[in-house]
């Protein structure tokens, strides 16, 4: 099968860019704005004006007051370790949900080793939510100061209930980093609770942009290059790249992505009533599925699905090659067995019916196939 005919389901890994993001890139090169925004003149002063012209688009499409609280960093994980390096240098208690993305864990567990900084992990339901009342109850008792949590999560989909949670930090006077790399362009943000977020992280390549940009946007009338002030040259390609995909902020595709994974996991569960789709009872972002193929090895399923050019995935991109099973899952109480065998599927505004509807009859097929050799090999 071509490249072209493969069948996509890895999308909150990264997404393809948009024609017009492909073509963004070959204007930057033909035209006069591959100059350094850095630069005094006039080919750096046009890339930085356009830069600023960018920062005020994404502003209007965040309804933020003000262009001066966005800037832009090499990718999501770096935008996650400069908002974390600040929180503590403010305070010596930080808090993160134990099902945070791999990115978050690692800045935070640079300080574990130091004796000034506590750590607190706050568990989740077993639909993978923060309990509200656990939450204060743990932010009050452990005299937290800073707390980071992903708006949605990155292997299940589940959407955290933000609302509850920005009114509890602002109570308890806790300064709240949300990671919203898998929210963005998936469902509305409402604009009122953007500007009572401390700090707002997510990246290009989850919009069908370009990797190597991440977005910071400060909350609260902070400015961005106060608090991070940035002496390195900005990735003037990437940011041009941004401008056709913010439309997808203000205006994401929702019904369609949630027509495509409704229509995906009734499709299987007629045909496989045994699979187990986890945090399938919380709010889910609507383009995310997570599915246990009881029975069989789900890092085995998602290669052969591959050989049959259906791309999935089994963990968040950034946890590839580790043995274990999924923190994500097993925090939320799901067995290990059943953890192993889980695997992600997330559609983007590209995907279509029509390839809903193949790879349901492939992947039904496949499982079919390692069922009976797991089966076989056990008897």
């Amino acid at each position: 099968m071509a490249l072209t005919e493969m069948i996509y389901l890895d999308n909150n890994s990264t997404t393809p860019p948009l024609d017009t993001v492909i073509q963004s890139q070959l204007e930057l090169l033909s035209k006069n704005h591959w100059g350094n925004p850095s630069s005094d003149h006039q080919l750096g002063s046009l890339a930085r004006l356009r830069i600023e012209n960018i920062k005020e688009s994404l502003a209007t499409n965040l309804d933020i007051d003000s262009s001066d609280a966005i800037g832009f960093t090499s990718g999501g994980s770096e935008a996650n370790h400069k908002v974390i390096s600040h929180i503590v240098s403010k305070t010596k208690v930080i808090a993160h949900s134990s099902i945070e993305h791999s990115s978050v864990m690692d800045g935070y567990d640079k300080f574990l080793s130091n004796d000034e900084y506590q750590i607190i992990s706050i568990s989740v339901t077993t639909e993978g939510t923060i309990d509200l009342a656990e939450l204060e109850k743990n932010l009050i008792q452990n005299n937290v100061g800073g707390l980071s949590i992903q708006w949605a999560n990155s292997e299940t989909g589940v959407i955290q209930p933000i609302a509850g949670i920005i009114e509890i930090c602002s109570r308890n006077e806790v300064l709240l980093h949300v990671d919203a790399a898998q929210a963005m362009g998936r469902i509305n943000l409402d604009p009122q609770l953007l500007e009572q977020i401390d700090f707002l992280t997510f990246t290009a390549h989850k919009i069908h942009s370009l990797k190597g940009l991440g977005v910071i946007c400060c909350g609260k009338e902070k400015s961005f290059d106060t608090l991070f002030p940035n002496p390195h040259t900005l990735n003037s390609p990437a940011i041009f790249a941004l401008e056709p995909s913010l439309k997808l902020i203000s205006e994401p595709p929702s019904e369609h992505l949630k027509n495509l994974r409704d229509s995906f996991e009734s499709e299987l569960k007629i045909r496989h009533p045994e699979l187990i789709v986890n945090g399938s009872d919380a709010e889910r972002l609507p383009n995310t599925t997570n599915l246990s193929f009881v029975g069989v090895d789900g890092a085995a399923l998602v290669t052969l699905l591959d050989q049959h050019d259906v791309i999935c995935s089994q963990l968040s991109a950034c946890l590839i090659g580790r043995p274990e099973p999924s923190y994500v899952l097993t925090s939320m109480g799901i067995p290990e067995d059943i953890a192993r065998s889980s695997i992600r599927f997330s559609f983007s505004k590209l995907n279509t019916e029509k390839e809903v509807e193949t790879a349901v009859e492939i992947i039904s097929k496949c499982y079919s196939e390692l069922l009976t050799r797991t089966q076989l090999i056990a008897s």
